[in-house]
């Protein structure tokens, strides 16, 4: 079954004609006409002929509307069509003329390819096999990184392609480039799997860093006026001068993606340095507290070369962006954030740049990286993971500590303008004073149900519990999936609920920092934390039925008792179960009546014989 497009006389109506092969179902005919016509953004077709699907039509033809259809013609949930015989080319199926979804073998096409969690669920039968995948809303990374990576494109076309890639569908190929979770997005050049993305996931984050991507990996140099031109930048540049680049050059294509390069062969342009190879401080971070410029005077190897540009890019108190902040979190790091601005306001940028700097001099070798940041760029993160509203400090900066390890700290007291504030911080950060911010909704009051919140602040108390197997499950409560899952969930705990060794329980990841160890990349994700193993948690990743949580269980939870055992292995349906306890209840309920009339009869008799 396929649409037939049919032109109408009318320029402003098409007319869409389905049919199914099976002559018991109706063949559905309708016309698309103007907005004029039909002004609403969705067209509801009568709910007794087309009962459950929803039909996304290409926007080249249909820009506006939904078309709910028969789920009997098109079995799929929500199916996104794009016909290759609507859009230019066959090679690219898309939603809008920027973004393009993918297939296996037009990879080589792209220069940004992010390989996604689907968001609609497809139905590959129905439809030309260059169709666009769809993509289900499982994934809420995905879901929210899904319009910025959409304007992104729109602003990059005609020089960068974005495309998306659906890794339900072609599982295998997602699996040759590595993909591990979602949303993965790698950067592929001349049709080869370049570097992997590490760049903000902003509409205008992932335009600055892509644009960058599309010179050469290294700048070639000329004149002393190109070099002035190149190291005056906004970022910081690495230029190579010599005769014999090679190895500067392959070093370069590596790291393009995270530092600008340039080179020459003419020698003269770094004679003045005696070198070959040099790093250059832009000039809105200079200071008093370190060079401007970096000597490389290792032995040239790309190996060296990277170290080198690794261990000095970034100088002493670098600027925290959103493209390059994943770099820095790769360290033990300490922020100031505050209103920050190198475009408009360089001094009054620097003058609390430079006062973080005459403290963090004073650290330097212990471990801990410093760098400042606009707080503007980083307000939903510091609200989100640390605590802190947009009214905390005023203008004064706020600064936090993130470990390597996920730890956070803050500093509650006042930004001092002589840096002793900071300086009692970090005295008490190194001696290991400080309390760990953790994000955390309050512990409940009372957790007698079968299934047992979990807060972070209890996650310690009831997941790590030594004595007691804990299956826990990370939801959002706006998860779908997870509404449907929680009545098997709960049915589980019930069943399990006698049993003092096994804890059956939840969390809202959302509004509670998830533990080191627990990758939660979408919802619901469920793992095992085992007896004696609590730093090594499994990961479930079987069916969500009943029976398979308790085979689960049976197989991993060493500590369930025999009784508990017995109710796994049970064949009976759970309502048997509950009403063979009924029942007995009900029974020993009328030996003890029987009983307490003998014990009556019994104490009368004892009176009369005393009397």
């Amino acid at each position: 079954m396929s649409p037939s497009l049919i032109p109408h006389p009318s320029s402003s109506l098409h007319h869409v004609s389905f049919s199914h092969p099976s002559s018991s179902l109706p063949h559905v005919s309708f016309s698309h006409p103007s907005s004029l016509l039909f002004p609403s953004s969705c067209l509801l077709l009568s709910s007794l002929l087309f009962p459950s699907s929803c039909l996304l039509l290409s926007s080249l033809l249909f820009p506006s509307s939904c078309l709910l259809l028969s789920s009997l013609l098109f079995p799929s949930p929500c199916l996104l069509l794009s016909s290759h015989s609507m859009l230019p080319s066959p090679s690219f199926l898309s939603l809008s003329s920027a973004t393009v979804y993918l297939l296996p073998p037009h990879f080589s096409s792209v220069s940004l390819l992010p390989l996604i969690s689907p968001f609609l669920t497809c139905c590959p039968s129905l439809f030309h096999p260059s169709s666009p995948p769809s993509f289900p809303l499982r994934c809420g990374h995905c879901k929210k990184l899904s319009p910025e990576f959409d304007k992104a494109a729109r602003r990059l076309k005609g020089s960068v392609q974005l495309a998306k890639v659906d890794c339900t569908s072609h599982s295998q190929t997602c699996e040759r480039f590595g993909v591990s979770g979602y949303p993965t997005l790698k950067i592929f050049r001349n049709g080869r799997d370049s570097a992997p993305y590490d760049g903000p996931r902003t509409a205008e984050g992932i335009y600055h860093y892509m644009k960058k991507q599309t010179g050469p990996d290294s700048v070639h140099l000329q004149t002393d006026e190109d070099l002035q031109t190149f190291i005056t930048h906004y970022e910081a540049s690495v230029v190579g001068a010599a005769s014999r680049l090679s190895d500067f050059l392959k070093a370069a294509g590596l790291l393009r993606e995270q530092f600008r390069f340039a080179h020459t062969t003419d020698l003269r342009l770094g004679a003045e340095y005696g070198v070959h190879v040099l790093l250059f401080r832009p000039p809105r971070l200079r200071n008093r507290f370190e060079d401007d410029v970096v000597v490389f005077s290792d032995h040239m190897t790309i190996t060296s070369l990277r170290r080198f540009i690794r261990d000095n890019i970034y100088g002493l108190c670098p600027h925290m962006t959103l493209e390059n902040r994943e770099r820095l979190r790769g360290r033990d790091l300490l922020t100031a954030f505050y209103d920050l601005d190198y475009h408009h306001n360089t001094r009054g940028s620097n003058y609390w740049r430079n006062r973080v700097m005459k403290v963090a001099s004073q650290y330097t070798g212990r471990g801990l990286t410093f760098s400042v940041a606009n707080k503007k760029d980083f307000l939903s993160e510091l609200e989100d993971d640390f605590g802190l509203g947009t009214s905390d400090g005023g203008e004064l900066p706020f600064v936090t500590i993130r470990t390597k390890l996920g730890h956070k700290f803050t500093m509650r007291e006042e930004f001092t303008r002589d840096g002793r504030s900071l300086q009692r911080f970090l005295d008490d950060y190194f001696a290991g004073r400080l309390k760990r911010y953790v994000k955390s909704e309050p512990a409940p009051e009372r957790n007698a149900a079968a299934v047992k919140v979990v807060v972070a602040e209890t996650f310690e108390d009831v997941v790590n519990d030594p004595e007691k197997d804990v299956l826990i499950q990370f939801y959002s409560p706006s998860c779908l999936h997870c509404k449907k899952l929680e009545p098997v969930y709960r049915e589980l705990a019930d069943r399990l609920y006698s049993d003092r060794n096994i804890v059956i329980a939840r969390m809202n990841a959302v509004n509670n920092d998830v533990p080191l160890g627990y990758d939660v990349q979408g919802y619901p994700t469920i793992y095992f934390a085992p007896v004696g193993k609590k730093d090594e948690p499994i990961r479930y990743q079987g069916p969500r039925e009943l029976k398979d949580f308790l085979n689960f269980l049976k197989q991993k939870a060493g500590r369930v008792n025999k009784i508990q055992r017995n109710k796994i292995e049970s064949k009976k349906p759970f309502f048997l179960l509950k009403m063979f306890s009924v029942r007995k209840k009900v029974v020993e309920t009328a030996h003890e009546k029987n009983m307490m009339e003998k014990f009556k009869l019994l104490f009368v008799l004892h009176t009369e014989i005393l009397s």
